[in-house]
């Protein structure tokens, strides 16, 4: 019987690094979890109050986390799956902090989507892929096998899609555009051996709003009918009020002469971040349907932040009709977390790097636990390395035993 051995890692005062690369909040919205161009996943628990704490920090990747989505119906099992540059991906129990599958693909994904019809499909479901790749990869959500590959007639890697369910004729379609800006449509409904590109509707234009100076629009989501929010990548997002008298009809005339008018949205609210904005963002929607109800902006940076925005249920602009802030609800760093942590005067291995007159304690800034051995290695500014019993060290520090102390 083979006999695993869990290993633990432990830091001092300082929180380790983590620039956030992906940010996703779970169905239950009781869980953040993000990504780090270190390669580690954090997982942060989300009280009803909007209230953010760390909990875990998940080990298993060597590169850079691309992007993250949830892997299962998340009320049967609570996984969430992870890719990195390189093209590994992990998929996690939140709940429990272990890997129940991994793999190395060829493919670095930038975005992933789970799918499941439970009275059309068997297994686990799908999790629909793309990246820097050509169209999009059906992969297993159990055991990360690629089963097949949705392509079109003008192949080109994908920058955005969304999976639409249509209540009226029980089908499920994938709309996906391409980084040329072709705007492709896939029946999710049909088998895999014979799914085409559709025309899922006449695709007319219905209205445009532009970017800002110096911003880029990274993604969005609709809110109610005829509203929808959308943010940049520096941090910003706008709600806007779509004027519905227009969306039942095209504004490109029917004789095919030159457009006459082009229909703007109205901005209702918006959002800003006020830290550094030299960092990149990564930002999400969640609109859940269940008790808390919450709509929920949440937008990570490279700088480690996470920021929440409780978006209203009936977002409206201010009285003469100029688009109103929504305010932060929450903002929070791990180094945050760390700083509210009610622990000893020292951390487990902070007293163990010293100067030789015992006056200034030098900074441990690398360790390294060897549980074979029960060893603990720590590497100091000032170039000194400390080898010690680990967990007698951890007694010494979390217990107070003075007498332990003398053995180092």
């Amino acid at each position: 019987m083979r006999i695993s051995t869990p290993a633990v890692a432990v830091w001092g005062k300082i929180a380790p690094s983590h620039s956030i690369t992906a940010i996703m909040i779970t169905d239950d919205q009781q869980t953040i979890v993000t990504g780090s161009q270190e390669g580690q996943i954090c997982l942060w628990d989300l009280s009803p109050e909007l209230k953010i704490s760390s909990k875990e920090i998940l080990f298993g990747h060597t590169a850079s986390v691309t992007c993250l989505a949830k892997a299962r119906e998340f009320e049967k099992k609570p996984y969430v799956v992870s890719a990195t540059e390189n093209g590994e991906m992990c998929v996690w129990n939140v709940t429990s902090g272990l890997c129940v599958e991994n793999t190395k693909l060829p493919y670095r994904h930038t975005a992933i989507y789970y799918y499941h019809c439970s009275f059309r499909m068997t297994g686990e479901g799908w999790l629909l892929c793309f990246g820097e790749y050509q169209d999009v990869l059906i992969i297993d959500a159990k055991t990360l096998d690629v089963l097949h590959s949705l392509s079109s007639q003008s192949s080109d890697w994908i920058n955005c899609m969304c999976i639409v369910h249509s209540a009226r004729i029980q089908e499920d379609s994938l709309v996906a555009v391409s980084v040329t800006g072709v705007l492709k449509a896939w029946d999710l409904s049909s088998s895999l051996t014979s799914i085409q590109v559709y025309d899922y509707c006449d695709f007319s234009l219905l209205c445009t709003e532009f970017c800002k100076n110096g911003q880029r629009f990274a993604g969005g989501e609709v809110l109610a009918a005829y509203r929808l929010i959308i943010w940049t990548e520096d941090g910003y997002s706008y709600i806007y009020q779509l004027l519905n008298s227009g969306l039942s009809k095209s504004i490109y005339p029917a004789d095919g002469k030159v457009l006459k008018e082009t229909v703007y949205p109205h901005l209702l609210c918006f959002t800003d971040v006020k830290e550094n904005k030299s960092f990149p963002f990564v930002m999400g929607f969640m609109n859940e349907r269940k008790e808390p109800f919450y709509k929920i902006l949440f937008s990570g940076e490279a700088s480690g932040r996470i920021t929440l925005w409780h978006v209203p249920d009936v977002p409206a602009s201010t009285f003469d009709g100029s688009p109103k802030e929504i305010p932060i609800t929450t903002s929070l760093t791990l180094q945050d977390n760390f700083n509210k942590a009610h622990s000893v005067s020292e951390g487990i291995i902070d007293h163990l790097c010293g100067s030789k007159d015992g006056t200034e304690n030098a900074v441990v800034t690398s360790s390294v636990y060897i549980p074979s051995l029960d060893k603990l290695v720590c590497g100091c500014e000032n170039g000194e390395i400390f080898i010690t019993l680990g967990l007698e060290t951890a007694r010494a520090r979390l217990l107070e035993d003075v007498s332990l102390k003398g053995k180092f």
